[in-house]
């Protein structure tokens, strides 16, 4: 977590006094930022639920 605070351009002074919440959120922020649209759209996608959909999944 420290090195991947430094690669974003964090000082150390930084990382020192920067509570470890708001660090992960940041690593999270540019994670979804650069990662390539073709792995985003993977197994994510939205669609609206239409009656069939929820009696297949209700069995």
């Amino acid at each position: 977590m420290y090195v991947s605070g430094l690669k974003l351009g964090l000082t150390t002074a930084d990382l020192r006094r920067m509570p470890y919440n708001r660090l992960t959120l940041m690593l999270q922020a540019w994670n979804e930022a650069n990662t390539p649209s073709d792995q985003k759209d993977k197994g994510g996608s939205v669609i609206e639920a239409t009656q069939a959909h929820i009696d297949a999944i209700l069995g």
